[in-house]
């Protein structure tokens, strides 16, 4: 019997895959205390994973990297330690243009925080 294709009435498309065993187990356990769908929980993990490395992420590519006018920074949500590891680095070579640059755009993210929360 051949299989009736209802993507365009429900939007979604089959797939198959393998997964480890394991993982398979513990996700159904999950599943069902949650009173959830392993589908429901895989589009939730896709949607996630979407969003973290599709094309609307800021996140940098390679080729940035390339281009001499690029410079990465820490993360703002950074920890601590790793905070002051990464300034402790930078100053070691940072000229003053490059200190004034960090120094500007902090001063534009506080700014744009008391903008914000003026309640706070």
């Amino acid at each position: 019997m051949k299989e009736i294709d209802n993507t365009e009435k429900t939007g979604l498309v089959p797939i198959g895959t393998r997964f480890p065993r394991a993982i398979h187990e513990e996700l159904k356990i999950i599943a069902v205390r949650e009173g959830r769908s392993l589908q429901d929980i895989l589009i939730e993990l896709s949607n996630d994973y979407i969003k973290k490395h599709g094309n609307g992420n800021p996140a940098y590519t390679l080729d940035q990297f390339q281009d001499k006018e690029f410079a990465a920074y820490p993360a703002l949500m950074v920890n601590n330690r790793k905070l002051r590891e990464w300034f402790h680095n930078f100053k070691q070579g940072a000229t003053e243009k490059e200190v004034n640059e960090i120094r500007f755009k902090l001063q534009e993210w506080n700014e744009a925080f008391k903008e914000q929360f003026t309640y706070l």
